[in-house]
């Protein structure tokens, strides 16, 4: 194998790497995003829990279940 073709095939062999590295980087890129949006997502969910606890321990639970079936008005 000539010094060229060795150049030609580390050259060939960069190229990949640094398109795999970019690939990664756009996948680490989409995951981030999509736990941050599930960060956000657990943080209301944390709230909603917090708010139904707080009635359960107010006695409200009964009030709450009968408005939900009636409907709040």
């Amino acid at each position: 194998m000539s010094y060229e073709q060795s150049e030609q095939r580390a050259a060939s062999s960069r190229a990949k790497m640094y398109a795999k590295t970019e690939e990664l980087d756009e996948r680490m890129a989409v995951t981030e995003s999509a736990v941050k949006s599930l960060t956000e997502d657990m943080t209301e969910v944390k709230t909603v829990t917090a708010e139904v606890t707080r009635c359960k321990l107010m006695g409200l639970e009964r009030r709450m279940l009968r408005l939900n079936r009636e409907g709040f008005r």
